[in-house]
């Protein structure tokens, strides 16, 4: 309300550093009841290493309001930081 950007970390995947977890749909209920927009935001780097990159994408489209609305929000923000990712890491190489 007061124009702050607020972070939402999504869920840790173990199988995989570049998967995305869930992202919980009660910490977006705000951003809907307010009418903010919803930024996917993917950090980008090396476990060990200085070289980090943090990849801003487009605002998610809010789904239409309703029963589910902050779950489908949230599934698309999950989404959105996974294209994200795929653009921002290397393909693998195959020896």
């Amino acid at each position: 309300r007061a124009g702050h950007l607020v972070g939402v970390p999504a869920a840790r995947q173990v199988r995989g550093r570049d998967r995305v977890g869930a992202v919980d749909p009660d910490r977006l209920r705000p951003a809907l009841e307010v009418g903010v927009p919803v930024h996917p935001v993917a950090l980008v780097g090396r476990e060990v290493g200085r070289a980090w990159q943090v990849v801003v994408g487009s605002p998610v489209s809010v789904p239409d309001e309703g029963p589910g609305c902050a779950e489908r929000l949230a599934e698309g923000t999950r989404v959105a930081v996974h294209a994200l990712l795929d653009d921002a890491l290397p393909a693998p190489r195959w020896l």
